[in-house]
């Protein structure tokens, strides 16, 4: 069984339901990840050397992710809303149409080409 330490997104604070010690605590003394690695070398399946290859092969490839993503536009700014539900609530429709109507009325003011036009955008997750 594992735990999760962190909020569930950016609009979630877990300390509201649960101690931040709590979380430390868990993170420091019983961590999957650790248990997991600790488990593997006990076996001789795992050493260090093998870890360390591996979180430099991982880093690697998470720069070059990071460096394709830096060149494509933003998502959609409705995706700001749509993300998350398969039905969107209706405050967040509201909020939506409040910003989308506030974007249209001030449109010089941001820099709006920087994201996708959603006809147009496919989100990498499923593709």
């Amino acid at each position: 069984m594992t735990y999760r330490v962190g909020h569930h997104s950016t609009s979630d604070d877990s300390t509201a339901y649960r101690s931040k010690e709590e979380m430390d605590d868990w993170a420091q003394n019983d961590d999957p990840l650790t248990r997991a690695r600790v488990h593997l070398e006990m076996l001789g399946e795992w050493d260090s050397d093998q870890e360390a290859e591996m979180l430099t092969a991982y880093r690697k490839e998470c720069i070059k992710c990071l460096q394709k993503a830096v060149g494509q536009k933003m998502p959609p700014i409705e995706q700001l809303f749509t993300d998350v539900y398969d039905d969107v609530p209706w405050h967040l429709e509201e909020q939506q149409a409040n910003l989308m109507g506030h974007l249209d009325k001030y449109s010089t003011e941001y820099k709006l080409d920087e994201y996708a036009n959603p006809d147009d955008y496919t989100d990498w997750r499923y593709q």
